[in-house]
Order: structure tokens, then sequence, then C-alpha cells
């Protein structure tokens, strides 16, 4: 309990400027309050700016904010000692904010709440004033309770708003007001706490249950409009909430990727549109859910110069996710959901950023597919057609990049603007379905700008297909274009020409960097500028004809693609319902305009970071290309969703892709290896059977000779052992010696002749 120490005059204000004997000290309210508030467990201390009540830092107030730790009360603390402090309420704690000065009629209206509710109980009152009504009252509520935000939404009257972890802060002593007044703690017995002094949580009395009834907000009183309610009559209806909606709904509270309020909020209301689809979620859980979100807009429109309405963003964002929903089977929605049929596995499921190992890759992989609605779609339709969902994917993604208008690139973060440019190699044998994933994703998902395909041809070509010259001056066709390469062999073949441009022109284009070449005459120039083009590559490989792109990989030709096989050994034997096409809108911009895709700032860091490794030396020089293509991967997941900002999630689906990329160009640098060392085996077999033969003939040649030799050898010395006849021999023929007497014993050549001194051998006397 909080010690009540009456000072010498309770009513007495406090200069904030604290005089001492010989210096003048300034206030510190952060420094002096806020470990004491992390303690007290009321809430969580944000640094506001000194003498201001607004605003607080980025991210950490309003629904589904973090609540600071230790160590961010201790940096604060540090930083900005001087800064007043907003106290972001805990849940299960609520403030009513009572304004009773001037023309504020904030005492009356509690007084006719108090008349129908009850009189609420004393309690801690955070003021800068001295009426002793104006002020916000603490209490404790039942947890995850959302109250009304004023009680002139409940009838009562105007100037009294509830405080809650969704919706505003206290702003708390020692904080001083913007007009110079001292906030203070006033106890339950209005007398002041001393300096220093702060309420615990379980020093709050409960707000009174007729309080908690008569302000909840329920389903028919929520900010969701009939409207937005509508599509839920169409669906099942769910009695009460499923134990996965309780998880759905608190991911509304635990996963948002900060300052990227929109596409949270599309996102939570795919989650919650598809759980409604199944029936597994109430209105009340959808109302509660919705408020949540509106909250938190509203929260984070106060730190934006622009923007709609925060109800009418979120309406917005649940009109378009329930359209997509109910273009889901109830299949497709259970995989966005990840709930599966069948019991999951025990084996807990890794992360893509934990880097599991290529056995452990399939919980990652199902997990992938499960993630959003439009992956989901992508996969069934892909089994529906007999494709690979990661072939069908690849070109979805290429597609898409296609699309999206040249003006549209990624941010500076390593030298100049990034490009959108995506190159996507389907690895697999002939006839393994790369045509059929290019087709099969023409009709998975539909996309509101036309792409158009060309094939490619050597880099001088490549320019022409944006832009020809005429007596003018250069003249602009188009500024997009899907090269489609059937097979690898092509893109060698011309890259491998003496003199040849394509591959360095590639190269160029991925990182949209300008096209063109420097010719002498300035007639036959064609310049196409950096970032005025865009270009995607869909590019096939069969594993064994690939040794040609993979040798280019001093340039870095090879690693600038993604690597996708155009097999899947989990496509089902059953026919596969067919889902409908997904249309998918992209961003429609001036042509004059650049705009830079906003990116969440875990890929910013971990690009700086790999960045600096390499300028110091010390990281793979291949990295920066690896993570750029990740960077790209997550761009085009984000426009799949119709977004022009890459999230956190972004970035994890893209690891995964990319770690499949990594598998798949690791199988095929093992096959040609495999190839490789299959020719060099049959090569080293058949050049050894040529050096048999030969050494067989050497042997047999030189057999004849010595065999001659000794006939000699006899002829003129006569009968001789068989030691002096080896004797006879030079060194280099003694080898030869057994095997070429044998040949002249066996040809009647040679007479063997026992004696007492051993054998002897002489010519053999041959018949007339």
């Amino acid at each position: 309990m909080v010690a009540s120490v009456t000072p010498i005059d309770q009513h007495e204000q406090r200069s904030p400027w604290h005089i001492g004997p010989l210096t003048l000290v300034p206030p510190a309210p952060y420094a002096e309050s806020a470990l004491a508030l992390q303690r007290s467990g009321l809430g969580g201390p944000l640094p506001l700016p000194s003498l201001q009540k607004f605003p607080p830092p980025t991210g950490w107030s309003g629904a589904g904010a973090l609540y600071p730790s230790g160590a961010d009360v201790a940096a604060w603390t540090e930083d900005t000692p001087a800064a007043n402090v907003g106290l972001r309420l805990a849940d299960g704690v609520k403030g009513i904010d009572v304004d009773a000065y001037g023309d504020k009629e904030g005492a009356s209206t509690l007084a006719a709440a108090e008349a129908t509710l009850g009189a609420l109980p004393p309690t801690f009152m955070s003021t800068s004033r001295h009426d002793g009504v104006s002020g916000i009252r603490l209490f404790r509520a039942p947890a995850d309770t959302v109250l009304v935000s004023t009680l002139g939404a409940a009838g009562y009257g105007p100037h009294v708003e509830m405080v809650q972890p969704t919706h505003r802060y206290v702003v708390a002593p020692p904080s001083i007001h913007p007009e110079g007044r001292e906030y203070r703690w006033v106890g339950p017995d209005g007398v002041d706490l001393l300096p220093g002094e702060v309420p615990s949580v379980d020093d709050l009395p409960e707000l009174p249950p007729a309080w908690v009834a008569g302000l909840a907000v329920d389903a028919e009183r929520a900010d969701v409009g009939r409207e937005v309610l509508a599509p839920l009559d169409t669906w099942p209806a769910a009695a009460a909430t499923d134990p996965y909606v309780v998880q759905v709904c608190a991911g509304i509270a635990t996963d948002i990727p900060r300052g990227d309020w929109h596409a949270w909020t599309f996102s939570t209301a795919c989650r919650l549109a598809a759980a409604a689809r199944l029936g597994l979620i109430t209105r009340a859980d959808l109302s509660a859910s919705h408020r949540v979100v509106v909250a938190r807009l509203r929260t984070a429109r106060s730190s934006r110069s622009s923007g709609e309405e925060p109800e009418r963003e979120a309406a917005r964002c649940w009109r378009d996710a329930v359209e997509r929903t109910a273009r889901m089977t109830v299949e497709q929605a259970r995989i966005s959901l990840g709930i599966r049929e069948a019991p999951a596995p025990t084996t807990a499921t890794a992360t893509a950023e934990d880097a599991p190992a290529a056995d452990q890759l399939d919980e990652v992989v199902a997990g992938f597919w499960r993630a959003r609605p439009c992956l989901a779609h992508i996969h069934q339709f892909a089994h529906a057609r007999m494709v690979s969902p990661w072939a069908l994917l690849g070109v979805v993604m290429a597609r898409a990049v296609a699309a999206a208008p040249p003006t549209l690139v990624l941010p500076a973060t390593v030298g100049g603007y990034g490009s959108l440019n995506l190159f996507v190699a389907l690895v697999g044998e002939s006839g393994g379905g790369k045509g059929a994933a290019e087709a099969a994703a023409r009709d998975a998902v539909v996309l509101a700008t036309e792409v158009e395909s060309a094939s490619v041809g050597s880099g001088e070509g490549i320019g022409h297909l944006y832009a020809h010259r005429e007596k003018g001056g250069v003249v602009r066709d188009r500024t997009s274009v899907l090269f489609t390469v059937p097979e690898v062999d092509t893109l060698t073949a011309l890259g491998s020409r003496q003199g040849a441009t394509l591959l360095p022109q590639l190269r160029s284009a991925w990182s949209g960097e300008a096209l063109g070449f420097a010719y002498a005459d300035p007639t036959k120039r064609l310049p196409i500028e950096g970032h005025t083009y865009r270009m995607a590559v869909v590019l096939g490989v069969q594993p064994g004809r690939a040794a040609g792109l993979l040798e280019d990989s001093d340039g870095g030709t090879p690693q600038r693609f993604v690597w996708l096989p155009v097999t899947d050994p989990t496509i089902p034997a059953e026919p596969v319902a067919e889902p409908e096409p997904l249309s998918v809108a992209l961003p429609r911009m001036l042509p004059s305009s650049r705009y830079v895709m906003r990116v969440c700032d875990t890929a910013v860091q971990r690009i700086r970071a790999a960045r600096l490794a390499r300028a110091r030396g010390e990281g793979d020089p291949l990295d920066g290309h690896a993570l750029f293509c990740r960077l790209k991967v997550a761009a085009a997941l984000a426009l799949l969703e119709e977004r022009e900002i890459v999230t956190d999630e972004d970035w994890r689906l893209a690891d995964v892709v990319m770690r499949v990329s990594h598998l798949t160009r690791a199988g095929v640098a093992a096959h040609l290896r495999s190839q490789s060392e299959r020719a060099n085996v049959a090569r080293g077999k058949a050049e050894g059977a040529r050096a048999a033969v030969a050494a067989e003939a050497v042997a047999d040649h030189t057999a004849q000779r010595v065999g001659r030799v000794l006939v000699r050898h006899l002829r003129n010395h006569g009968e001789q052992s068989r030691n002096d006849l080896r004797k006879r021999l030079p060194g280099r023929d003694r080898p030869h010696y057994d095997e070429a007497l044998a040949r002249l014993e066996s040809a009647g050549l040679v007479s063997v002749t026992e004696t007492e001194h051993g054998e002897r051998l002489a010519l053999a006397e041959v018949d007339p």
C-alpha cells in the first residue's frame, strides 16, 4: 500500500523548477518516475515531448502496440530524462478522465452516470488541477473488456472519456502541463502522494460491475456498420467461439508490423473473414476484433499527415477481404488459417528465419502455402492443373512484376534505387511441366494490366523491344516485357557467341540500369534510361543443360535467378477442385513520377548489415545478390496482396522461397557434377581399353624381338643353360626373357635337354 503523507499545504502549487542553494535544476519527470511506474503494474511509461502531452513515440501506443521493457525504459531514462510521462495502461486497467474546469461539464456527466450505475469507489487520480474533480481516475476491470470511448456515447453527457490500453494514455506525474502546472497523484482520501511515490495496480479498486456492464461495447453497439456485418448473414453462424479463433484474434494484438497499418488491417480482415467463412467466429468476436482494428488505426493516424478515417479504412479492408474470401472454397479458407483435417505433427514447426535443413523444410513449406489466401489459391490451382505450385508461383510473381509500372522502385538502401525486375528459372526435365506452369499461371491469377511477352535475342535486341529510332529521335514503344525462354540452351548459346552482350545486358536489366550501347554512329544509339522499363524473365532449365548458365557465376548471372522446381511429389492422384481465378489489381501510377516501396525495418537492417560486412571484406560477395533477390521476391508477394509495402511477413515468406531456390539450384549443380563424373568414368574406361590394347601390342612386339635375339645367340654359341642365355640379354630385355623363351618352346624352335648339370637349351633340329 502506498503511504499517504500530507504535505505542509497539499494545495500549494509546486514550481516545475526546483531552486537549490546554488543551482537551478530543470525538472526530469521521466527519469524521476519511469522505473517506479514500470514496477507498479499500471502499464508502460512512454516518453512524451518535454512540457507537452503529445505525441507518444511511434508504434508504442494504441491497440496491438508493444509495452516497453525494462531495457527500453532504462534507455529512455538516459536519453530523454526531461520528457513528460505517458502511461499506457495495462490490460485490466481503465481510466475515467473527467474534465470539470471552465465550461467543461464533466462533473455533471459523472454525477448522471453515478445516479444510474452507482457511485464509483474512491481511487487514485492523476491531475494537474485543484478543483477536486478534474483528472483521470484509475480502476481495475476484467481483462479484454472494451468500454465505450466516452460517457456521451452511453447517453450521460459530455467531457468524460475512457482511457484504455487501446485508446489514449495517462499523462502521469511528475509531468509538466503545457501551461506550467505539475501533475501529481491524488490518493483515494484526496491527499497528494509524496513526490516519487506511485500507486500500485493492486491498490486500485475494481470498476463496479454495473459500470462494466453498462459501458461495455457489445455486438450491436460496436463500431461495425451494418454494411460490414451483412456478408456474415450468408455464411455459417457460430454459436460460440472456436478455440482457434482465440488465436486468430490474439494475432491482432501481437502480430503487427510497425508503421504498416493498412497491410496489417487487410491481413487481419482476411484472417477474420476466413474464420467467418468457416463458421468459427461469432458476431461478438468480429465486433470486438473490429474495434481493436479501428482503435489501432485511430492511434496510427495521429502520427500520419494524411489518410482516410480509421472506420472507413477498416470497413474497406473488411469488404475487400470478404470479397476475396467469398471466392474461396472451404478447404482454401482452412488452409489460409492453417487448419488441417488431420492432427498437426508433434515435431515443432521451424520458421524460415531458423535456417532449416533440407529435411526440415517440408513443415516450413506447408506453413508457407497456408500463410495467405493468395498462396493457398495458387497451391490449390496448381494441384488442380497438375503442375508444381512453386513453378506456378514463380510465373505468377514474374507476371505481377512485369505488370507493375517501372516507376515503382525499391528504396535506395545501398547505392541507388532498386529495381523490381525479376528473373525466374523453372527447373525440370524436358516435358516436366514448364510450359504447363506458364499456361496455368495466366488462368490462376488475372492481372488488371496486360502483360506483353517476347522471346529473348541478342543483347543489342533487348532495347529494340522497348523503343525504336525515327528521324526525330528515340520513340518508346512499351515500358514492360515478360521474356520467356523455354530452353536454357537458347540463352547460353546466344550468350556464348564471340562478342555476345546478352548476359551482361540481362545483368544490367536485373538491377534496372540503363540499357543500350554507345555506337560511334549516333543514329544507331538506342538508349533506355534506368528505371524507365520493366523486365521479367521466365527461363526453362533442364538440369543437364544448365552448365553454360552456372559457369557464368563469376559474372553473377545464375545468382540473379530464383530457381524453382517444376516437379512436386505432393500432387494428389485424385482430381482437385479448381478454384475461380484470382483477380489482382496492381498499383496505377503516373508515368512521370517515381514511387518508392516502403520496406520493413527487418529487411533494411539485414541488407545494411550484409553490405557493411562485405565492405569490410568479411562477408560473402554473393550475399548482395541473394538478399536483393529475396527483397524482389518479397516485393512481388506484396504486389499479389495489392500492396506497395514490404512487410515483415513478406520478408519471412520470401526467405522460404529463396531457400527452395537455393536447394533447387544446388540440385542442378549436383546433377551436373554427377553427369560429369559418369562421363569421366566412361571416358576413363574407353581410354583404359585403348591403353590395354596398345600395351598388349607393345608387349607382343617386344617378345618377338627378344625371341629373335635368343635364337641368334643359340645359333652363334650353341647349347646353353637357361641362366647363361638370360645373361646374354641386355638389362632392358631381361624382363621379357621368360615370355619370349616360352613362345620359342611352344613354336618348337628351341629344345630342352635334361643333363646331370641341369637343363640345356639349344636350337631344335628342323625337318627338311
